[in-house]
């Protein structure tokens, strides 16, 4: 049995969005839309699947970055979020159809099927190996890409250095790896395990770091990650619940004075049929 499921609001998306744009990785869209231009064999279109779409940055993304018209299909399982995704539309998507589904036991087959590239952020880590499994065999049967961004990989680090960083990052590994409605998560070693299951399936595999850097002009987006690891130590580690909660009131003390930072490690990962 799984967990109940992970959600976003649109405001955490919308807050998160200029840092995701800042970290993917375009070597990575440079070689898929290379990929995809020698693929499409004469065809004006290309089609893109996108799970976990929320409001679609992804879209707003990786559009421009492809060398031909695009028609997208965005899946999720928040009728809001993917209603929000239909505002903001980058010019070289042809057509846009919305898809509302949950992707714990969605037919992924089904979803996938007639896409050139499946597209998904932010979630290899939210998920099971099984899972994992499950995408790697349906991409293989469609014969479809996976642009595949925004992993987290456990390089972490806040500055400036504080006591209880060391206390605070482990409790939070912990949590990562709990059931998020997916399974077991694999949380930063995700991505190790889907390329080798990739490759184990004849796809060409490649990967590029995407941290999240965040200093004093991203203070927004700091206090709420820091808020969120917070509560996410203190779930983890009870016992130590008041020394996690000093550590993050030290912590927003220095994003309000302006000094505060932090990395935060992703890794993009793209998988090309043979």
């Amino acid at each position: 049995m799984t967990g109940p499921l992970e959600s976003f609001d649109a405001d955490w998306l919308t807050l998160r969005e200029p840092a995701d744009a800042a970290a993917r990785s375009p070597v990575l869209a440079g070689i898929l839309s290379a990929w995809l231009l020698d693929t499409l064999s004469g065809r004006r279109i290309a089609s893109v699947v996108d799970f976990g779409a929320g409001t679609g940055s992804a879209m707003r993304w990786l559009a421009p970055r492809l060398p031909v018209p695009q028609s997208w299909r965005l899946v999720d399982g928040d009728a809001g979020l993917l209603e929000r995704a239909k505002d903001t539309v980058p010019l070289p998507v042809a057509g846009i159809e919305t898809t509302l589904a949950d992707l714990r036991d969605a037919d992924m087959v089904g979803l996938i099927g007639g896409a050139d590239v499946l597209s998904a952020s932010a979630l290899l880590d939210l998920v099971s190996a099984a899972w994992i499994d499950r995408l790697v065999a349906a991409c293989a049967e469609t014969g479809t890409a996976a642009w595949l961004t925004l992993s987290v990989d456990g390089a972490d680090a806040w500055f400036p250095a504080l006591r209880g960083d060391w206390a605070a990052g482990r409790a939070f590994a912990r949590d990562q790896a709990r059931d998020k409605g997916f399974g077991p998560s694999l949380g930063p070693a995700a991505v190790s395990y889907a390329a080798l299951r990739f490759r184990d399936a004849g796809f060409k595999v490649g990967k590029a770091k995407s941290d999240w850097r965040l200093g004093p002009g991203a203070a927004a987006l700091q206090q709420e990650l820091l808020r969120g690891h917070a509560l996410a130590a203190m779930g983890a580690d009870p016992a130590r619940g008041r020394i996690h909660e000093a550590w993050a009131h030290r912590r927003l003390y220095e994003i309000a004075a302006g000094r505060g930072g932090v990395r935060i490690g992703h890794t993009d990962l793209l998988a090309l049929p043979a």
